[in-house]
């Protein structure tokens, strides 16, 4: 069942989703005008916060083929208000007496459907369902201690996990907690995420390839022999991240103005961030269609998944003579190289898409460790050391 959509309604405490609730629905098919092949089916699952309690229902509606799938989300959205105003009388609705962990989770994700990348959401579910659910996840929303949340980090850590995975805990809880600790109808009065202790840990990355092996791996990407991953690869050394290459969309690439822009729901500034459209860029694109610009190989309407390139990357890397070096270091080293090369930290925060330069400072650690070198080398010769 994949989430389709999420609206919020003017004036009632109410948050709907819609669902695809049909196989026949194909993907990349959402909000088409095209007719669909098959009769098929949308879900809607209207959630309701009452006297501190949630309240759901949910409707299944059905549609000819005829209907095209835009209309027939415009119909299920006039249902919205309706079918919540009958929850409150409704002897169907799902009530939990006291509202846990999972149920509030799961809340809170439905709201932020359109606020974090597909990927992003991937992740916290997978990780919650890992490390939370079974510790404390039936546990009223309201017990929910600093305690608790302690328990599972040390436990986390005891086992040999990195501080960088148990802050992901205090990260994900943190702005739910907060969330509810500011709707007048949760019980939650304070957020116990907030005091949670994470040991400190350096969470700059530095890349240290010299530039013979730099320009080797430049060079190995831009003639890579299948055309596909090549020009991912191609795009990925102008800095941008994965997940917003793959994302991107012929419609996202504006050919007149020689720009092309990554969507907020795409990036982690989470707004809409326009780029020039360099010839590196044209040089790896294929045949405009209506979709994806990166799709899949064997089903065109979906992205081409990030995994799909491993085996690629590593071949790349054997080729330069490279270990353990990560698609995402690309970015990396263009940061450390540009900082190195005298570039601004808001020239590299610009290229790389950060939202703040308090980001991008951790490339300034490359710099300043170079100038330290630089340093020893002066005072070795002035004072014979």
């Amino acid at each position: 069942m994949k989430q389709l959509k999420i609206l919020d309604t003017k004036g009632e405490a109410i948050r709907s989703v819609f669902y695809i609730a049909d196989k026949n629905i194909p993907s990349g098919s959402v909000g088409s005008s095209t007719k669909m092949k098959n009769d098929y089916k949308l879900c809607i699952r209207v959630a309701k916060r009452i006297d501190g309690k949630i309240k759901e229902k949910t409707k299944t509606f059905k549609f000819d083929a005829s209907v095209t799938l835009n209309k027939a989300v415009k119909q299920c959205q006039a249902q919205v208000l309706e079918l919540g105003e009958g929850i409150e009388a409704s002897p169907s609705v799902t009530t939990t007496e006291r509202v846990t962990l999972n149920d509030e989770f799961e809340h809170y994700l439905d709201s932020k459907l359109d606020v974090i990348a597909e990927s992003t959401m991937k992740d916290y579910i997978s990780y919650y369902k890992t490390n939370i659910r079974k510790a404390i996840g039936t546990k009223p929303t309201e017990d929910i201690t600093t305690n608790d949340l302690q328990r599972i980090v040390n436990r986390l850590l005891r086992i040999g996990k990195s501080p960088r995975t148990a802050k992901k805990l205090k990260e994900m809880l943190t702005p739910m907690f907060n969330s509810l600790v500011h709707d007048k109808s949760s019980k939650v009065m304070v957020n116990p995420a907030v005091n949670v202790k994470i040991p400190k840990f350096d969470n700059i990355v530095i890349v240290e390839l010299t530039d013979e092996k730099k320009r080797a791996l430049i060079s190995n990407i831009y003639d890579y022999e299948i055309v596909e991953f090549r020009n991912i690869f191609i795009w990925l050394t102008t800095g941008r991240r994965l997940n917003e290459v793959l994302s991107l969309k012929w419609s996202d690439i504006n050919f007149d103005a020689s720009t092309y822009t990554i969507v907020s729901a795409s990036n982690k500034a989470r707004k809409d961030m326009t780029y020039t459209l360099r010839q590196e860029h044209l040089d790896a694109l294929g045949e405009p269609s209506n979709g994806f610009v990166f799709p899949a190989i064997k089903d065109t309407t979906k992205k081409m998944n990030g995994g799909s390139l491993k085996r690629h990357w590593q071949k790349i890397l054997e080729r330069s003579k490279i270990e353990n070096l990560r698609i995402h270091d690309l970015r990396h080293i263009i940061g450390g190289t540009l900082v190195d090369n005298g570039a601004s930290l808001e020239q590299v925060a610009s290229i790389l898409g950060h939202s703040s330069t308090s980001i991008t400072k951790r490339y300034s650690k490359v710099r300043a460790t170079v100038a330290d070198e630089g340093l020893d080398t002066f005072f070795k010769r002035v004072r014979n050391q």
